[in-house]
């Protein structure tokens, strides 16, 4: 709370005092019954418990009196109103609520002063009858209304000064506050409200700085007789006086008197809090003005005795305490503020960018034993920042861990998650591996509690790239492009998030090749992962963040795979296929990920002879670094029987550069394209060099038994069966392969009992669908 604040509780105090006398009472309406209801007007102010309901029993109130015509209802109206501006005071509404409550005494006084003209008028020129109107009790009642208008909204303007205006505003508020006490404090008919707009006007008068005219308002108030009969307003003039002395500079005058107070007892706890915070910036604000001498030591000695007093109190005094520290760090360094003031000398030492003294310092700060309402969220932030300036990453992360899960500040909150995020991003960016587990989980927890906590806060974009990963990574890529979608064109970040969506677009469109999605699905795809492309690449010279040259490489080759996808025209997704061929950051990344959309162009035109040659021409080196490629797009066309020379050809070049771990696996695929090819003799020899040289293998021998098939071999095929059924898995595709090739030769030979003796092993083992029909017209023919 703002000392501002503190100084308005005065109002506070004066409340009960305030309302007291003729003209504080909101009375009801003369007339149960009779429109308006000022008796609940009334209540509705007293019962009031936020700015919501002031300002709607406010606006209430504008709408009874506009109407009003008695000197009842306007007499009702006033006090209805200076019981608003009251109740507004006690419950220590923002500035906000008193500029609706000072915007209403203008047209209250207005309808009060128009029906004074009216009475008047209506007398004419009748001496008598104007001598009659001035006596009356009506006339009266709505004299004293004008001056409870202008009293409480004096009091009004004066709560919107001390909660922070400032400027020419302050001044102009300040002027309407001191007319309108001021026209109270000659209102000698009413004595009650004189006297208490003569301590209103005092303090209008110190808060504009005239200390002396402040000064004599305070002392023509205590010679009044009628304050000696009430000790409570004479204890708030006493108040006044002592935080006038001191903002006066007589602070051996302001001590005498604020020490008296306390003697009496008769301070309320605001109103201590509100003198110590004067006399603490009286004294700091000298040291300030007396530069290094030692009438500036004595200055900063007491205060930060006065200060050390506050902290050791916890609660208010503590948080009064911090705001006076914050206010005079200059004047306070080196001070005795006990632990406070070693954490003072740390934050020092960060805002000099000394991270090494401010760890050593913050580290001493840490460990003493600081009041317990002392909020240390920035000072275990700015060690985790050191930590990292330093090098200690792991330590600052864990520190960092602990900071976002605690109930912090939003502004606090989120730099501890943008630092977090920082951190883990870099660790990711430096690793080999793309980063440790839980440096991707920090990451992702960092993003989501920053775009909870600060979601247009600096930082928030890059966190919403982060997010959109994880999105990604869980399968959610709509949501993802939706995440990547929030971040302006404006935004440093935004190229970035091109980048990321275009690898979104383009893992979708792999996924969708994989798993045999849709024709439309793909086109819709790559149309989408175009249109990304061609805007990345417009935006490519003018972005703070372009693409590094590999990168745009491979966006290069990816627009060429978009465009093919899409079924652009062969001329169109040749240029761009050439477009990535010449960019001079292709890496061999986007070189193997441009010959998969080569190869993919000539599959597709059937051009067969052309991915032949475009085989042969690679050297050795090149095919080995090649090798995934090749063997992806051979194992495509196998559906293709035109291919399988290309293929056995292919399969024979790649095995002489494999490592001697995948040969085995490319070699039966050469068998299967031998057999294809119709080089059937070719495939029995190569199939039983497998068989020879791994004889554990079942794929082997699934090779083997169907080359000997495929050859005619009809006398060593059974037992190369027989072998594969023998090491199957029951139920396994090979396995009933096995038993029907079996039942298949047994009857060729003529022996129906074996044949059918096969088919009755398999019965209780359930049928594979690619069996079924074979199955039925084997069994049809047994017993």
């Amino acid at each position: 709370m703002r000392e501002g604040r503190d100084r308005s509780k005065t109002l506070v105090v004066l409340t009960v005092v305030l309302l007291g006398g003729p003209c504080g009472a909101a009375a009801s309406p003369a007339g149960a019954g009779d429109a308006p209801a000022w008796g609940a007007l009334a209540q509705a102010a007293g019962d009031a418990t936020d700015a919501a309901a002031i300002t709607q029993t406010a606006s209430d109130l504008r709408a009874s009196f506009a109407g009003a015509a008695s000197a009842d209802d306007l007499e009702n109206a006033a006090a209805v109103y200076g019981a608003l501006v009251a109740r507004a005071q006690a419950l220590d509404l923002p500035a906000a609520v008193f500029e609706v409550l000072a915007g209403l005494a203008e047209p209250l006084d207005l309808r009060v002063a128009t029906r004074r003209g009216d009475l008047e008028e209506a007398a004419g020129e009748d001496e008598a009858r104007l001598e009659s109107l001035y006596r009356s009790d009506r006339w009266q009642k709505l004299g004293a209304s004008r001056v409870e208008i202008s009293y409480w909204r004096g009091w009004a303007q004066l709560a919107r000064v001390q909660r922070g205006l400032a400027g020419e505003e302050r001044a102009a508020v300040l002027a309407d506050a001191e007319r309108a006490f001021g026209r109270a404090a000659r209102a000698l008919a009413f004595p009650d409200r004189a006297l208490r707009g003569l301590l209103g006007l005092g303090i209008a008068r110190r808060e504009r700085g005239d200390f002396e005219g402040a000064r004599q308002n305070f002392e023509r108030l205590q010679e009044q007789r009628a304050i000696l009969s009430d000790p409570d307003l004479a204890a708030v003039v006493r108040y006044e006086l002592a935080l006038t002395a001191i903002d006066a500079g007589d602070m051996a005058h302001g001590q005498d008197l604020a020490r008296a107070l306390e003697r009496e007892g008769t301070l309320t706890p605001d109103q201590w809090r509100a003198l110590e915070a004067r006399r603490i910036r009286a004294w700091l604000t000298a040291a300030r003005r007396n530069g290094g001498s030692q009438r500036a030591a004595d200055s900063v000695a007491s205060a930060a005795a006065r200060l050390r007093a506050l902290l050791s109190q916890g609660g208010a005094d503590a948080e009064l305490a911090g705001r006076l520290i914050a206010q005079f760090p200059g004047e306070l360094v080196g001070a005795d503020l006990g632990p406070v003031g070693a954490l003072l000398e740390a934050d020092r030492a960060f805002g000099e960018e000394d991270c090494e003294r401010a760890l050593e310092l913050y580290a001493v700060a840490l460990q003493d034993d600081l009041p317990r309402d002392v909020d240390l969220g920035q000072a275990r932030l700015r060690v985790a920042y050191c930590k990292v300036r330093a090098g200690r990453d792991d330590e600052a992360l864990t520190d960092l861990d602990a900071l976002i899960e605690e109930e912090l500040s939003p502004a606090l909150r989120a730099d501890a998650a943008r630092l977090l995020q920082s951190v883990a991003e870099s660790r990711l960016a430096a690793s080999a591996d793309a980063g440790s587990a839980r440096d991707l989980a920090r990451a992702n927890r960092a993003a989501r509690v920053l775009l909870e906590v600060a979601p247009d806060a600096a930082g928030a974009d890059v966190a919403r790239i982060r997010r959109a990963r994880e999105l990604a990574r869980s399968g959610r890529t709509d949501a993802a492009l939706d995440e990547l979608a929030a971040i302006p064109s404006e935004s440093d970040a935004y190229v970035a998030a091109s980048v990321e969506r275009v690898r979104l677009r383009a893992d979708r469109l792999d996924r969708l090749q994989r798993q045999g999605g849709s024709e439309k699905a793909m086109r819709e795809t790559a149309r989408s992962l175009s249109r990304d492309l061609d805007e990345l690449s417009a935006r490519g010279g003018k972005s703070a963040l372009p693409p590094a040259p590999a990168q745009e490489a491979r966006l290069a080759v990816l627009r060429a795979r978009a465009s093919l996808l899409q079924r652009d025209t062969p001329e169109r997704v040749d240029a761009w296929i050439d477009a990535a061929r010449t960019h001079p950051g292709l890496d061999e990344v986007g070189r193997l990920a441009l010959l998969r959309v080569e190869l993919a162009v000539l599959v597709d035109a059937g051009r067969f002879d052309a991915v032949a040659t475009l085989l042969s021409a690679r050297d050795e080196s090149l095919l080995r670094a090649e090798r995934g490629v090749w063997e992806e797009a051979l194992a495509d066309l196998e559906d293709v029987p035109a291919t399988a020379s290309l293929r056995v050809d292919g399969y024979a070049r790649l095995e002489r550069v494999a490592p001697e771990a995948a040969r085995g696996g490319l070699a039966l695929r050469r068998i299967a394209a031998l057999r294809e090819a119709g080089r059937s003799t070719e495939a029995v020899a190569l199939a039983r060099t497998q068989t020879e040289v791994d004889p554990e293998s079942g794929d082997a021998w699934l090779e083997f038994a169907r080359s000997l098939d495929a050859a005619g071999d009809a006398t060593a095929s059974p037992a190369a069966w027989r072998r594969v059924g023998g090491g199957a898995l029951p139920g396994s595709e090979s396995w009933w392969e096995a038993h029907l090739a079996l039942h298949d030769a047994a009857r060729a030979r003529g022996e129906p009992d074996k044949a059918c003796g096969w088919l009755e092993a398999t019965r209780g083992t359930p049928e594979l669908p690619a069996f079924v029909e074979r199955l039925a017209r084997a069994r049809s023919a047994c017993p």
